[in-house]
């Protein structure tokens, strides 16, 4: 019996309050956290390999009780004690309120980064419900009508409304790097439903005056799904788990979009829909109804029956309440199947960020529940350092107040990740003040990092304005850099090396021969000319292999490099394009931007991707086709790969370490 209590007073508790909480500072940390992903399926962490850790990958829990605090509906007689201010409750109160909350259990994460593409897998348990009421059915109850200011005055039923809803959620998601400008994510969400409770607005209104009572409202419904248990004292607590906690008999989807899209170098602008879908409830199901009822009475004074007045006869006012209570007599159906949808969000951001650290943004964000619509904006600074720590301060205008002041932190010791988030930091120093209060932590075990493509490092392959060039003028292309601004670290890319200390002392700064540069001639009159390119067309039917041929000892060969060849370690600077930490791939390097920025667009435009970041220490633009933060090995395997290419200047590709 405990647990099914227990689980009666999370889901009644929470659903009397849920849904709205904007999470705006844990969506700032999408750099670095996975699970932020879950907020806007386009945005990508930055490391390779994110694993949830199982049981504390992220918990999340709010409350919002709209405008209302307790310090506002409380307040202390001279004896320190507390008393319920009725008035001032009243006057706080809209003229339809909400109030809120919404608890998040991540039980398990998964996220890999592969190239342009990024999966994630999560499973989720979520407990999610909203109620709105109007401030006339608040003030009849409490002041009733025989106060002065409610006599002879109408109150309207409208907007009473509830949801709550109990579900498990696997999630699959899939973002992918469009150009380096665009990035789009969807996620599909598998729903598995464990206790819901939804009722219809209820619209109405009711008249009270000195001689008379009007009353009138529409028909009104109450389904339900998994209650049917609850305070069934003859059912088990394992039975009670099966038929409710882990039934999968109440199904559902929904689905998620996102993108996020780079103005220019500067301003990056976000969007995302969440949320969008619902529930078929059909087992354990039951409704509770009430039919559409008018109601009106004169024959005597309303008011001094509420008043207890006993001249008033005892079996005449009876009549009239069992009237009443056959009019409201609740209707009620089991086996019913209905559909609850999901409360939908959005979100939609822009960024300025600067040299890669500091990062300025604005981001609105909305919800709709039965046609109430509940938004925040808020503006926000984070700094970024490293892949270490990763923090952002938030300032939010909600329900008429900007007093809200949140914060996020991702802290990174080794491979485990720490973070945390809240929309109002205040709420836990100042509890009695707090109108709201949210919080969300977890920890995560994360692997190797992935750098985003930089328009300012590359020319996107998809732009409109991008002409493709025949692939013959590439290498002509290359001829016009200027030869005294392009300099190369060694190997050499152009004829000019740069002064710098070779990185290889044992090897012959010599040409090396392309293995596809043999001219074939007739089979009597072999030559080998290894630096003319072959030339098909004038290829004898008749001329046999040439590998059969040529013998061994006159043949150059580009050998793979050894093993043990050593990178060209720099120090990582401050210039803006500066390298991040790692090891790269060079397969070129230039004293000029421009020429840089050119030359990748060349191997862009023939299906290479790559980008350019520039060293202080050696003051060179470097253009790399590979980067791995931690594993040198897969950088040179990736090397060794590209010096059996025989295109642009791939042969002579080297190795690259960034360090602090």
């Amino acid at each position: 019996m405990l647990i099914r209590y227990i689980i009666a007073v999370i889901v009644l508790a929470f659903s009397t309050l849920a849904f709205g909480q904007s999470q705006i500072p844990f969506y700032k940390l999408n750099r670095t956290v996975g699970q932020a992903n879950q907020l806007n399926p386009a945005l990508f962490p930055e490391h390779r390999v994110i694993i949830g850790f199982p049981g504390l990958s992220s918990i999340y829990a709010s409350a919002n009780a709209d405008r209302l605090s307790f310090n506002e509906i409380f307040t202390r007689r001279a004896d320190d004690s507390l008393q319920f201010d009725s008035t001032n409750f009243v006057n706080i109160l809209k003229d339809i309120n909400r109030i809120e909350t919404n608890v998040d259990l991540n039980l398990f994460y998964l996220g890999l980064r592969i190239k342009r593409n990024y999966f994630s897998l999560a499973v989720n348990s979520r407990i999610n419900g909203a109620l709105t009421f109007p401030k006339d059915a608040i003030e009849w109850a409490l002041f009733g009508p025989a106060d002065p200011r409610n006599a002879n005055r109408a109150f309207t039923l409208d907007g009473f409304s509830g949801k709550a809803t109990a579900f498990h959620e696997v999630a699959l998601g899939y973002g992918r790097r469009i150009t380096d400008r665009l990035y789009i994510g969807g996620r599909l969400k598998l729903l598995y439903g464990v206790a819901n409770l939804t009722t219809d607005n209820l619209n109405g209104r009711f008249l009270s005056r000195i001689d008379s009572v009007f009353i009138s409202n529409d028909a009104f419904t109450i389904n339900t799904a998994g209650f049917s248990d609850l305070f069934d004292s003859n059912i088990s607590s394992s039975d009670f788990l099966k038929n409710n906690v882990l039934n999968f008999g109440n199904r559902g989807t929904a689905f998620d979009i996102g993108a996020k899209y780079r103005v220019n170098d500067l301003i990056t602008l976000t969007a995302s829909a969440t949320d969008i879908g619902s529930i078929k409830w059909k087992d354990f199901t039951k409704s509770y109804g009430v039919n559409a009822v008018t109601y009106s009475y004169s024959g005597f004074d309303v008011l001094d029956l509420l008043n207890n007045d006993q001249n008033i006869s005892n079996e005449f006012v009876q009549q009239e309440l069992d009237s009443l209570e056959r009019l409201y007599e609740l209707v009620e159906t089991e086996g019913i199947t209905y559909s609850s949808a999901l409360i939908p969000r959005v979100y939609m951001g822009a960024n300025i960020e600067l040299l890669n650290m500091h990062n300025f943004g604005a981001t609105a964000y909305s919800d709709f529940f039965e046609g109430d619509i509940n938004t925040a904006f808020a503006l926000s600074y984070g700094f970024k350092f490293r892949r270490l720590l990763n923090t952002v301060v938030t300032a939010t205008y909600k329900n008429g107040s900007l007093g809200n002041i949140g914060g996020g932190l991702s802290l990174r010791l080794g491979v485990v990740q720490l973070y945390a988030a809240s929309e109002n930091i205040l709420s836990a120093l100042y509890p009695a003040r707090a109108k709201r209060a949210n919080v969300r932590f977890g920890m995560n075990l994360t692997f190797g990092q992935v750098k985003d493509r930089d328009p300012r490092r590359r020319s996107a392959r998809q732009d409109d304005d991008f002409e493709q060039e025949p692939e013959e003028q590439i290498e002509e292309q290359i001829e016009e850099i200027p030869q005294d601004t392009t300099q190369v670290e060694p190997p050499p890319v152009v004829e000019e090396p740069e002064p710098e200390p070779e990185p290889e002392p044992e090897l012959e700064p010599q040409p090396v021969p392309q293995p596809d540069t043999v001219q074939v001639a007739p089979v009597d009159t072999v030559r080998i000319e290894p630096v003319v390119p072959i030339d098909t067309t004038t290829t004898q039917p008749d001329t046999l292999v040439v590998e059969q041929q040529i013998p061994q000892d006159t043949v150059q060969v580009v050998e793979p490099p050894i093993d043990d060849e050593p990178p060209v370690v720099v120090k990582r600077g401050n210039h803006p394009l500066e390298l991040d930490l790692g090891h790269y791939v060079v397969v070129g390097s230039f004293s000029i931007e421009e020429n840089a920025k050119r030359y990748s667009d060349q191997l862009i435009n023939s299906g290479f991707d790559n980008s350019y970041g520039y060293s202080s220490e050696k003051g060179y633009y470097y253009v790399t086709v590979f980067y791995d933060s931690d594993s040198m090995d897969a950088v040179r395997i990736e090397r060794n790969k590209y010096r059996q290419i025989q295109q642009f200047l791939f042969p002579d590709a080297w190795l690259l370490t960034v360090e602090e």
